[in-house]
């Protein structure tokens, strides 16, 4: 089976974003507004170098987490997955391109959740440059928008691979 453009790909973009969060850290104060509430304005601080070890470990874990739990979840539960016909996909003859078809599918999940984590941490630079820190909602909102909008066609294009002519 083609691997495509599956995880090195992914990979690159997660240590795109990653690269990005170092290359803007010295726009931050430090003391990073990092939690924001009503009107966006910030509720939440911490120091620079906390802010900057949660974002960059949420950017690597959260992505590997996703896509090492559907590689397990393909290997030793697969009555646990909720693909349409599992047990045509998951027989034994079509289990191994399965596997490695959700791998690679979910690598392009973990790299839009990496871009999603970036795009926060650049709304969080962008806010600490006004005082008081202050969130813009409206951009946080296109990024989460951007990023739902993203996950149905990753959806989409799951449930079309997994559909039986």
């Amino acid at each position: 089976m083609s691997r495509g453009l599956g995880s090195g790909w992914a990979s690159a973009v997660v240590i795109g974003c990653i690269t990005g969060i170092v290359l803007t850290a010295d726009r931050l104060p430090l003391r990073v507004a990092c939690h924001f509430g009503p009107g966006g304005l910030a509720n939440g601080f911490m120091a620079r170098a906390a802010y900057l070890q949660y974002t960059i470990g949420l950017l690597l874990i959260v992505p590997l987490l996703v896509a090492s739990g559907i590689l397990i979840a393909v290997r030793f539960f697969p009555q646990g997955l909720k693909v349409p016909d599992r047990d045509y996909w998951l027989a034994p003859q079509r289990r191994e391109e399965t596997a490695q078809y959700l791998l690679v599918h979910t690598t392009w999940l973990a790299a839009l959740l990496a871009v999603l984590v970036f795009a926060i941490h650049l709304l969080v630079v962008e806010a600490n440059r006004s005082v008081p820190a202050r969130l813009d909602t409206g951009h946080f909102v296109g990024a989460l928008a951007g990023f739902f909008i993203a996950l149905v066609v990753w959806v989409g294009a799951l449930r079309r691979r997994f559909r039986r002519e």
